[in-house]
């Protein structure tokens, strides 16, 4: 592995969860690092800061109903900053309300920031908010993971800010491009 170079960047997440009995909250929705594990049927929301301007994408890996493996759009959406992953240094992302689901098991996240708009992004977004939060285009979903797998640097980081409950993740360069999972049974 070779040093990425470039300027350090910081982006930071949180969870906001919901505990539900059926379709019934249960208690008030805490903050989350997305450490926890968490329970099937729950609904949570993240939120994400930047410290630079810049376009911000997330995506879920996971299996469909017939179980395909496929991408799906967190962030950008239509109900989420109009559908455009243009952000500001400092502003506060909240995607919409998600539900953990299907089998016991993690969740692989995927969360890119690019300093600059890149066109094959944009365009597996596009196809994103065509599919309804699904990729069913496979060339852009194959185009998506070359990205992924191409841009998924060695050394990103990051660390838990237990005091405010949330994920601070660190990379150098342009493009920042992070795994993790969320946990759920």
């Amino acid at each position: 592995n070779t040093a990425v170079a470039g300027p350090d960047r910081e982006l930071k997440y949180s969870l906001t969860v919901q505990k539900m009995s059926g379709d019934k909250p249960v208690d008030a929705p805490f903050k989350s690092a997305g450490r926890d594990i968490y329970q099937s049927g729950w609904k949570f929301k993240m939120v994400f800061e930047t410290v630079a301007d810049g376009f911000l994408y997330l995506f879920d890996e996971g299996l469909d109903d017939k179980g395909n493996a496929g991408y799906y759009l967190l962030f950008p959406t239509p109900k989420t900053n109009g559908g455009a992953a243009a952000v500001r240094a400092g502003q506060q992302i909240e995607t919409c309300s998600n539900t953990f689901a299907g089998a016991p098991g993690s969740e692989v996240v995927w969360l890119v920031w690019t300093r600059e708009r890149l066109p094959d992004l944009e365009s597996v977004k596009d196809a994103g908010i065509a599919g309804g939060g699904t990729v069913k285009d496979i060339h852009k979903a194959q185009t998506l993971g070359a990205f992924l797998e191409k841009n998924k640097q060695a050394n990103t980081g990051s660390t838990v800010d237990s005091a405010n409950q949330r994920t601070v993740v660190k990379a150098k360069g342009d493009t920042l491009v992070y795994r993790f999972e969320l946990e759920h049974r």
